[in-house]
């Protein structure tokens, strides 16, 4: 259903201030300081593992990893991840970390639209869906206002300093999009 484009030959997506471009073994040790400042993970990573999880993003066949950044600008300000790719379904998963902006902030908003062009209008894909920590209401209120649609809660799914608490799962579907563009 979704038309399979070869990582060597995509070209960046641009945006009006984001840059994404796909994820390169050569990015491993910017990468590991801007995981690192960003403190978003509870135990940090070795740069090792960072190079093994970088390994397994560009040589994926069903995924793309892509870098953010503002236009003109080499810092690495977050990452998407489309991954889990059911090319015969038309359907993904989608990851948005921020290491360097907030949820609210402009870049942020335009790295979602550049993805949902991507999977939507270049790879043809039919669904995308994502979950988000219900402890995060300004992540959630990102995706609700581009259009995904809240689908269920995976109740105590996510640990984090020994507390439990919800994954909400949110998807948008090709038609849904289009509707947005509109």
């Amino acid at each position: 259903m979704g038309i399979k484009l070869l990582k060597a030959t995509l070209p960046p997506l641009l945006g009006k201030q984001v840059l994404l471009r796909l994820l390169r073994q050569e990015d491993e040790e910017q990468y590991y300081r801007a995981v690192c400042q960003s403190g978003e993970w509870e135990e940090t990573p070795t740069q090792a593992e960072i190079g093994n999880a970088i390994a397994i993003a560009v040589l994926g066949r069903d995924r793309y990893d892509f870098l953010v950044s503002v236009n003109g600008e080499y810092g690495i300000l977050g990452e998407v991840s489309l991954y889990a790719i059911d090319w015969n379904a038309g359907s993904c998963r989608l990851k948005l970390r921020l290491f360097s902006m907030d949820w609210e902030d402009q870049p942020a908003v335009e790295a979602l639209q550049l993805a949902l062009y991507f999977l939507f209008e270049r790879i043809c894909l039919h669904r995308v869906e994502t979950e988000i920590p219900l402890c995060s209401p300004v992540q959630q209120h990102l995706f609700e206002a581009a259009g995904f649609q809240l689908e269920g809660c995976r109740r105590e799914a996510l640990c984090r300093d020994g507390k439990f608490g919800d994954i909400l799962l949110f998807s948008m579907l090709e038609k849904e999009y289009i509707s947005k563009q509109c």
